[in-house]
């Protein structure tokens, strides 16, 4: 089942028109706010999104916010990966330029991913691409190298389960 049959089979619901009601809150924003419920049918989960969109549909909405999981999820792996913590310059063109450089890190190590069709996890291939980073071996077989050493590791400290 695809996506798009998920969204048809139980499309989200605004039925909800909010005004905040607390005393710093109303004062901080004092305009109404619209509730967007959403079931997840594949994963058993619901979601309840707030917007103060009232020009789109609760679909849209709800797709939207799920695209946005997506980039967030995008910026913790190169975060983690490519362990940008901090940026080497405070212009515009510095932030953009290490930015640049770490989207285009994350897009070679996807397209080397798909096209050598890779069981390593993405993370896995840019620690082995680091390490091998001043080899001259073709990068398809650094990464059949590795895989045949994690195997053999992995055979090595396995330990029998039951003594026959």
């Amino acid at each position: 089942m695809n996506a798009a049959q998920v969204w048809d089979r139980d499309p989200p619901r605004a039925g909800q028109t909010l005004r905040l009601r607390g005393p710093r809150t109303r004062r901080f924003y004092p305009e109404c706010i619209r509730r967007i419920s959403y079931t997840d049918l594949e994963n058993d989960v619901h979601f309840i999104f707030m917007t103060n969109n009232f020009h789109l549909a609760a679909s849209t909405i709800a797709r939207l916010y799920h695209c946005r999981w997506e980039v967030e999820l995008f910026f913790k792996w190169i975060e983690q990966y490519l362990r940008i913590k901090a940026f080497f310059g405070n212009s515009q063109n510095a932030v953009q330029t290490q930015l640049w450089i770490a989207i285009s890190v994350y897009v070679l190590v996807a397209i080397t991913k798909k096209h050598l069709h890779a069981s390593q996890s993405m993370g896995e291939i840019l620690q082995i691409l680091s390490l091998s980073l001043f080899e001259n071996p073709p990068i398809w077989l650094v990464l059949a190298d590795a895989k045949m050493i994690i195997g053999e590791y992995d055979a090595c400290n396995s330990l029998p389960l039951l003594e026959i």
